[in-house]
């Protein structure tokens, strides 16, 4: 359970930090900017729950599947969620799985205190179903009058990806395909992340 709480709009910076990447990476400027929605709290009440089953030995191969439900109540996101994941691989640590950038809460991550072994290395594969009522982001200001064009209702996630691990460290890349999100839309959006931590 969360809390989460921000602001929307220039008061939040996006298009400075978004502008300083490009110029540091030497991409073209983003532009729209004067298109972005307008200042505003953003608060939201999260609640994501995790079960974790293991099939095989605690610290050898085994297979772990990861059911999850969920909701997000508050002007950035009103949705509910249910998902899963599965893994399989070496001394995978004891914890719920990679975490996503807008997941609706983050659990603790990282190597597992109570891990004997000192590396692991597992893959994944996960989906989850999204009912949406709300997304600012899309739908525009829930406050204020601004740019906003009609959510898709329904939003699903595939998720693959490699998780290595050691005592200290572990690394991770996953692909990610999300289904449309607005009525315009004409294609998917499928994207990839490199973490260490």
């Amino acid at each position: 359970l969360s809390v989460l709480a921000g602001i929307s709009g220039p008061g939040s910076v996006a298009k400075e930090a978004q502008i300083w990447v490009h110029e540091l990476r030497g991409f073209g400027l983003p532009q729209g900017w004067h298109h972005q929605l307008k200042n505003e709290p953003a608060l939201a009440l999260r609640y994501q729950r995790f079960w974790l089953y293991r099939f095989g030995p605690r610290y050898k191969f085994n297979l772990d599947i990861i059911p999850d439900v969920g909701f997000s109540a508050g002007n950035p996101l009103t949705a509910a969620q249910v998902g899963g994941t599965v893994r399989l691989g070496w001394n995978i640590p004891d914890d719920f799985g990679v975490q996503y950038g807008d997941a609706l809460s983050l659990v603790s991550g990282g190597p597992s205190p109570t891990r004997k072994s000192h590396w692991g290395i597992y893959a994944y594969a996960g989906a989850s179903g999204r009912a949406v009522a709300y997304n600012t982001f899309i739908d525009g200001n829930m406050f204020r009058s601004s740019p906003g064009i009609s959510h898709e209702p329904f939003v699903a996630d595939l998720r693959i990806g490699v998780v290595a691990t050691s005592k200290y460290l572990e690394a991770g890349f996953s692909m990610i395909n999300r289904t449309e999100e607005y009525r315009a839309q004409t294609e998917r959006d499928a994207y990839g992340s490199m973490y260490i931590r």
